[in-house]
């Protein structure tokens, strides 16, 4: 699911940012990126959100214009604020416990979602617009952004490790009550170590 998630965030971030394509497409793509968010993040899969985070610094390497560029200037925001607002409301993981709490903050993030959807919809319509009407740039950078290159190098870096270290990407509780917060996000621990050390045994044989 993470990578699923991970993967419609970097196409929905490409149509919000593409001058071929129409209006509405690229409201809805940019619309979806907080959904998209939200649910990435509430894998809490480690491997995921960073191949998301490579994904986005590539696009914009592989695609360097100024109306890329504003579309991810909308839609990484949006992203941050679900994952966020996903964070705040622990009881959106849980299957046990108390049904009306869950329900409410449920309704929450429903809500949150509705309406980040409908300023990063409404942003990149008015953005769009002002495009067709020669109010802002289409052109692209004469090179990419450092900032951009050394992010992907980065990223791409920690991919690596995180697909060698992450461990079982579970992100509820054994007894199927809250689930695990972000402290999953900041720890290496995993084992997955073991599976890289007998494979590595295993080959050796």
């Amino acid at each position: 699911l993470g990578g699923v998630a991970a993967i419609g965030v970097v196409l929905c971030g490409r149509l919000a940012g593409s001058v071929r394509q129409g209006l509405a497409p690229r409201i809805a793509a940019a619309a979806a990126l907080p959904w998209l968010g939200a649910a990435l993040y509430l894998t809490l899969s480690r491997g995921a959100l960073l191949a998301a985070a490579v994904g986005l610094a590539a696009l914009l390497v592989a695609a360097p214009t100024r109306a890329q560029a504003r579309a991810l200037a909308v839609g990484v925001p949006a992203v941050v604020v679900a994952a966020v607002a996903a964070e705040l409301l622990p009881e959106l993981g849980g299957v046990t416990g108390d049904l009306a709490a869950r329900e409410r903050q449920g309704a929450v993030m429903l809500a949150v979602l509705v309406v980040v959807s409908a300023v990063a919809g409404s942003v990149t319509a008015a953005l769009v617009r002002r495009e067709r009407d020669g109010a802002l740039s289409l052109g692209t950078f004469s090179r990419p952004p450092r900032w951009t290159v050394a992010l992907a190098a980065v990223s791409a870096l920690a991919v690596a490790v995180t697909f060698a270290t992450s461990g079982d990407d579970r992100p509820r509780s054994t007894d199927g009550g809250p689930r695990a917060g972000a402290e999953r996000l900041r720890s290496v621990e995993s084992n997955r170590y073991e599976y890289w050390r007998v494979a590595a045994g295993e080959l050796a044989d």
